[in-house]
C-alpha cells in the first residue's frame, strides 16, 4: 500500500492498522518519511499554498487599495487646505454670490469642515493599510464618508435650486467639476460597499 493511499480518508481504520502491523519496523518508518515528504515537499502542494496566499493578498482589488489609501486622502487634504487657508476660493466655487470676505460664522463653519477633512485622512492612510483584508472595516469607513458625499450633493442641489440654476446647463465650471468629483468618488464608494469586483467570499459578507 502506498503513502498516498494511506492518506485516503475512505480507507477503514481496521484495514489500515492491519496493513501497518503486517509491515516490518523499517518499512513503517519508510512510510512515515514518505508521507511527510509528500505532505510538505510536493511541488504541487507548494504551488497550491502559494496560490492561496496570493489570492488572500489580492482579496481587496488593487484599484480600491490604491484609490482609498492614496487618492482619496489627497482629495481630503485638498478640502482641508482649501477650507482652512483659502476660504474665499472655496466659497466662490460653491456660489457666484458668496459673501466675500466670509462672515465670522462662515469662517467658523469652514474651520469645522477643515477639521473633519483632516480627521478622515489618518483612517484612510493608516487604518486601511493596517487592516488590508478586513472588508468590514473598509466598508464601514466608506459608508461613513459616503454619507458626507451625499450631504454635499444635497446641499449643492438645494443651493442651486434656491438660485434658480438647478438645470446642469446653468452650472458654472466650478460647480460642474465639484458635482462630478463628489458623485464620481461616491460611486466608487458604493462599488466597494456592494463588493463589486471582489470574490464570492466578499459577496457573502465574510472577512477576507
Amino acid at each position: 500500500m502506498s503513502a498516498t493511499s494511506l492518506l485516503d480518508p475512505t480507507i477503514k481504520p481496521n484495514l489500515l492498522d492491519a496493513t501497518l502491523h503486517s509491515q516490518s519496523v523499517d518499512t513503517a518508518a519508510n512510510l512515515v518519511i514518505e508521507v511527510h515528504h509528500t505532505e510538505y515537499s510536493d511541488p504541487c502542494l507548494h504551488q497550491i499554498g502559494n496560490s492561496i496566499k496570493e489570492m488572500a493578498s489580492q482579496s481587496i482589488p488593487l484599484f480600491y487599495r490604491i484609490f482609498f489609501t492614496t487618492v482619496d486622502p489627497l482629495i481630503a487634504l485638498t478640502g482641508f487646505i482649501s477650507a482652512l487657508f483659502f476660504p474665499k476660493f472655496l466659497l466662490s466655487t460653491y456660489s457666484p454670490t458668496a459673501t466675500i470676505p466670509p462672515t465670522v460664522e462662515t469662517t467658523q463653519l469652514l474651520n469645522i469642515l477643515a477639521g473633519f477633512y483632516l480627521s478622515v485622512v489618518p483612517l484612510q492612510v493608516f487604518l486601511l493599510r493596517a487592516r488590508p483584508q478586513d472588508l468590514t472595516v473598509w466598508r464601514a469607513l466608506q459608508f461613513s464618508v459616503l454619507v458626507t458625499d451625499v450631504a454635499v450633493l444635497g446641499a449643492m442641489a438645494k443651493a442651486l435650486s434656491a438660485q434658480g440654476r438647478l438645470e446642469p446647463s446653468h452650472w458654472r465650471l466650478e460647480e460642474a467639476g465639484s458635482v462630478a468629483l463628489t458623485a464620481g468618488v461616491g460611486l466608487i464608494r458604493i462599488a466597494c460597499l456592494i463588493t463589486l469586483g471582489m470574490g464570492r467570499q466578499a459577496r457573502g459578507g465574510k472577512e477576507l
